[in-house]
């Protein structure tokens, strides 16, 4: 039921004389605008359908807004960090299946005594204590889905920019190094 039709119900039955008729109209069509709008608010609640409020969990979570990167983009980068931060692989593979990535995480040690062994392939990476090989990475092209992008947002675009969430969310001491399949 539209508020127009609710407060015309509530006006008195008798005319008032000097009083706009149609006032309830245009009461009506503001509390409809109202509602629309707290609706949608409700639906922003998660960032990951934002749309309006998407700046505002970029700051909160301190991520650049980079205008480069599809709305679906920007979501996955929120949606990162609103699931947390982890220090080790499987926290980091999980994350490459959330954003639709199916890796191998390769860790490199600079070789030590009691550590190396005969035999071992690729044992480190130069000038690196501690280093990660990211393998099976595959850059795909995404498609628009109903209901996930704004006005105005560009349709497909290169897959969300894993090495960049990679870096970020590392530990500080660790090299990660991207290998892409096909």
């Amino acid at each position: 039921m539209k508020q127009a039709e609710i407060l015309k119900m509530l006006m008195p039955p008798v005319p008032l004389e000097g009083v706009v008729e149609d006032l309830h109209l245009i009461e009506g069509a503001a509390l409809d605008n109202v509602e629309a709008s707290a609706d949608q608010l409700l639906q922003e609640v998660l960032p990951d359908l934002a749309c309006i409020t998407l700046p505002d969990w970029e700051r909160f979570f301190g991520i650049t807004t980079n205008p480069e990167l599809t709305l679906v983009e920007r979501r996955r980068n929120v949606m990162v960090k609103y699931f947390g931060r982890g220090l080790s692989k499987d926290f980091f593979i999980r994350l490459a299946a959330l954003m639709g990535q199916t890796i191998t995480i390769t860790d490199y040690v600079r070789p030590r005594c009691g550590v190396a062994r005969c035999g071992k392939a690729r044992l480190s990476v130069a000038d690196a204590k501690w280093a990660w090989l990211v393998s099976g990475l595959v850059d795909t092209d995404e498609f628009a889905r109903a209901g996930e992008l704004c006005s105005g947002e560009r349709l497909g675009g290169s897959s969300a920019n894993i090495e960049t969430i990679f870096n970020e969310l590392k530990p500080a001491h660790t090299l990660v190094y991207f290998e892409y399949v096909g």
